[in-house]
């Protein structure tokens, strides 16, 4: 229905006496070939745009992640002291680079040697570490090796793997959650993007481009 109606807008919907011209039937028939591949171009170049915004923290699923972290590290936290928190003095002795204090973002390979590979998948220094300012786009980087990490441990009956495992999943459970928060957070404070409309409108644009090349006007 959107494909016909953009062909009657592309015609001007002149009247049904009227026949259409050379141009108007060359641009119909590429913008049939043409739509599908540019409305998933327009959906890619959509999403690329919003995983590159600023991660937003989000203090409950922070604090929870906390709760968690303490659990399989030290115990039940409710047993603790709670003016200490052994895994905060232990985090913040971390870098920047594998800690980000105010998004509660800890990187799994702070915890021991470097990884060079997870199963089958190489890893590289950049899904070690984050940014000053990390975006969803890198937050789901480091989702996607940390699962990978997990999974990979998880038969493994040493205790301090088994442990590592553990945190692992917490870790992973808290990106995926902070990575759906953020999604939400910016489809909600930004203008929604018409994408079909956008591809449209580029469509029309690129099929009337190629019948001009071809010397059609």
């Amino acid at each position: 229905m959107k494909k016909l109606l953009a062909l009657l807008l592309l015609f001007g919907i002149v009247g049904c006496e009227q026949e259409p011209t050379q141009l108007e039937k060359c641009v119909a028939v590429n913008y049939e070939k043409m739509y599908e591949d540019i409305l998933l171009s327009e959906q890619v170049i959509e999403q690329d745009r919003l995983n590159q915004r600023l991660l937003y923290p989000n203090k409950e699923l922070a604090e929870k992640f906390w709760l968690d972290a303490e659990e399989v590290w030290y115990g039940d936290p409710s047993t603790e002291d709670p003016s200490t928190n052994y895994f905060k003095e232990f985090t913040d002795e971390l870098s920047p680079e594998v800690f980000s204090a105010d998004l509660s973002l800890v990187s799994i390979f702070s915890l021991g040697p470097k990884i060079e590979t997870v199963g089958s998948e190489r890893i590289i220094e950049s899904d070690y570490f984050f940014s000053f300012m990390p975006t969803i786009n890198e937050l789901d980087n480091i989702l996607r090796i940390t699962s990978l990490y997990a999974q990979s441990i998880k038969e493994s009956d040493d205790w301090y793997y088994s442990d590592r495992h553990n945190f692992a999943f917490i870790l992973v459970d808290y990106y995926s959650a902070l990575k759906e928060y953020n999604m939400s957070y910016h489809y909600d404070s930004e203008p929604v993007k018409d994408i079909e409309l956008s591809a449209i409108n580029r469509t029309n644009a690129e099929a009337t481009e190629l019948c001009n090349s071809q010397g059609i006007y």
